[in-house]
């Protein structure tokens, strides 16, 4: 069985007040972007290694698609693949490995969740679903297990460091990034009975700010600008995933500063939002704006000042290595026009 379909979003950023023309440009230039969905199987014997989760044939041979993430962005695959024979190995029946670029909440939604929607789709869900074992400790795998009864059922095979998996049947998938099918599937997976007790039909306004990196260097005039205008600050860092779901379910104004924590407007599906993502000015992504040009949510963004580990004002490169990471100074009195002229 082989599967593949490529695609663009192709979402053209509105040039108006509302997105700064620096951030519309470089939205407009992530439309070249080709996002790709694919199930490949490979039948003739392959092992899987545990750090990355790349795969080898028996022949020694790397078997690129079966971790596309990092083969795309250069990650190179560890040197003592050689030795995998002198190593601990388990072996399985059917597999899907289940690998993904950066640990965190928002590729979970996206990249695991989409792979495993797509195995339901192509009829092979019932294989051994290959994780990372250090996933287990993740808080949202966690909140998933509680909430979702289908996530629990799933054949989960949790890979332990230094050990690896041979297998004579691999299907290794991968999920277009930032795209609303792999959210749906998050969606619907939270049980029936959860979601009708969360849900209180609420329309509150948040500002979700950042615990350990993204900081607001300047908070507490920040908050004092929310106060004027009904906004409560949350942090979620150390929040239930129920709690988060709740939080943003029953959200009709969020302000945020882009992470992963924001990927919960998702659960909003079907209602309306009206969402401002807030960047450091030396960084830039698609992702939030995508999610909402397919959900359907009005979106605004503010480029804010980079502030780099010494507390220093950055004004190198956009997405220079690093700079995801630097705090955010804000201008409060072009945070409180956009709260007046769009979060209305």
């Amino acid at each position: 069985m082989s599967y593949c379909s490529d695609l663009m979003i192709n979402a053209y950023p509105q040039f108006d007040r509302f997105i700064p023309p620096t951030l519309a440009a470089f939205l407009q230039a992530c439309n070249k972007w080709l996002l790709r969905r694919y199930c490949y199987r490979y039948a003739a014997g392959c092992i899987l290694e545990p750090d990355m989760g790349w795969a080898m044939t028996k022949k020694w041979e790397l078997l690129p698609y079966s971790n596309y993430n990092k083969h795309v962005n250069n990650f190179p695959p560890p040197m003592y693949l050689k030795y995998l024979t002198r190593s601990k190995t388990v072996k399985l029946g059917k597999i899907i490995p289940v690998n993904y670029s950066w640990n965190n909440y928002g590729h979970f939604l996206n990249d695991i969740i989409g792979q495993i929607s797509l195995a339901k789709e192509l009829g092979i869900a019932d294989a051994h679903i290959v994780m990372p074992a250090a996933v287990q400790q993740m808080a949202y795998f966690q909140g998933f297990m509680e909430l979702s009864s289908v996530f629990r059922e799933q054949n989960w095979y949790f890979q332990e460091p230094k050990t690896f998996v041979e297998t004579e049947d691999a299907y290794f998938l991968n999920a277009w990034w930032a795209h609303k099918i792999n959210f749906d599937a998050a969606v619907d997976l939270i049980d029936r009975e959860v979601i009708d007790r969360i849900d209180t039909n609420g329309n509150n306004k948040i500002f979700v700010g950042r615990k350990n990196s993204r900081r607001l260097v300047n908070k507490e005039e920040v908050i004092r600008v929310l106060d004027k205008y009904g906004f409560s600050y949350v942090e979620v860092e150390n929040t239930s995933l129920e709690a988060q779901i709740s939080l943003f379910m029953n959200a009709s104004h969020v302000i945020g500063i882009h992470g992963a924590a924001l990927s919960s407007i998702i659960f909003r599906r079907g209602k309306p939002l009206r969402f401002m993502e807030l960047y450091p000015d030396r960084f830039m992504d698609p992702f939030y704006y995508w999610i909402c040009v397919q959900y359907g949510f009005p979106y605004a963004a503010m480029l804010c000042r980079s502030v780099d580990e010494h507390g220093t004002v950055f004004t190198g490169a956009v997405n220079e290595k690093g700079t995801d990471q630097h705090d955010l100074l804000v201008d409060v009195r072009e945070l409180e026009k956009m709260i007046q002229e769009f979060m209305v």
